[in-house]
C-alpha cells in the first residue's frame, strides 16, 4: 500500500498499519472487556462496549454511502446524488452533510455553519488550536457561498423561473466574489513581501490594498444579502423550496 509522504514518515501510523488486526482487537474488544471486569459487569463490557458498538458503528458508516445518497437536501450541487441529512450527521459525527463533502472534498469540514452538528470538525479544529494538527484545508466562505448561489439559481432556471433580477443578482455576486478573492490575494502577496523586505514605501500601498480588499468584501456581503432576501421572497411566494 502506497502512503502519502507525510503519513509514511509517522512511525506510530506505520506500526498501526503493520499490526492493524492486533491493535483493533485489543483496543476494540479487549479494552471494553477489561473495563467491564473492573466495573463489575464482566462480559457486559465486551458485549456492549465491543460487539454492539462495532455493529452500530459499521452500520451507520455504511449508511453514509446509501442513505446519504437517497434522503436529504442538495444545497450545493445536484451533479451527484450526495445529500445533506441532519439525522445522519448526528449518527455519524457530521458525515451526514454529504452534499458539502462531495462538492468540497478536500475540506476538513463536512458542515460549515456554526449550528450544524459536526463533532469531527470541532475535534480537528481543537487539535489545530493546540498545535496537534496543521495546515487544515478549507474553502473560503466566498467559494462556498458562490457555489450555493449557483445551485439555487440553476434550480430556479430548471423549474422555469427566469427573470432579470435573478440574472443580475447572480452576475453581481459572481463579479463581487472574483474581486474579493483577487484583492485578498493581492493584499496577502504584498504584505508578505513587505514583511520580508521591510520597505517603508510599501506602507501606503499595503494600506490602499487593505482598503480595496475591505471594499470588495463589503460589496460581496451586500450582494449576498440581496440574494438571500430575493430567495426569501421566492420561498414566501412558494416559487422556491
Amino acid at each position: 500500500m502506497d502512503f502519502p509522504k507525510d503519513l509514511a514518515s509517522k512511525k506510530l501510523l506505520q506500526f498501526q498499519h503493520k499490526y492493524y488486526g492486533l491493535c483493533s482487537t485489543v483496543v476494540g474488544f479487549g479494552v471494553p472487556w477489561l473495563v467491564g471486569e473492573l466495573c463489575g459487569v464482566g462480559i457486559g463490557g465486551f458485549i456492549f462496549g465491543g460487539v454492539l458498538r462495532v455493529v452500530l458503528t459499521q452500520h451507520t458508516t455504511f449508511m453514509v454511502n446509501s442513505v446519504a445518497h437517497t434522503f436529504g437536501t442538495q444545497p450545493y450541487s445536484q451533479e451527484h446524488t450526495a445529500r445533506d441529512s441532519f439525522l445522519l450527521a448526528v449518527l455519524t459525527f457530521g458525515e451526514g452533510y454529504h452534499n458539502y463533502h462531495h462538492e468540497f472534498q478536500s475540506d476538513y469540514r463536512c458542515a460549515v455553519k456554526w449550528y450544524q452538528w459536526d463533532p469531527s470538525k470541532w475535534t480537528i479544529s481543537t487539535l489545530s488550536f493546540v498545535g496537534l494538527a496543521k495546515k487544515l484545508k478549507r474553502f473560503s466562505r466566498y467559494d462556498v457561498a458562490i457555489v450555493k448561489v449557483r445551485q439555487e439559481s440553476n434550480f430556479l432556471i430548471m423549474k422555469g423561473h427566469v427573470d432579470e433580477k435573478l440574472q443580475n443578482l447572480r452576475q453581481g455576486i459572481e463579479d463581487a466574489q472574483k474581486r474579493a478573492k483577487f484583492m485578498m490575494a493581492e493584499y496577502q502577496r504584498e504584505y508578505q513581501q513587505f514583511k520580508a523586505n521591510m520597505q517603508e514605501q510599501s506602507h501606503e500601498k499595503i494600506a490602499q490594498l487593505k482598503a480595496d480588499m475591505k471594499k470588495a468584501q463589503q460589496e460581496f456581503e451586500v450582494g449576498l444579502k440581496q440574494w438571500r432576501l430575493y430567495m426569501k421572497s421566492l420561498k414566501k411566494a412558494r416559487i422556491y423550496g
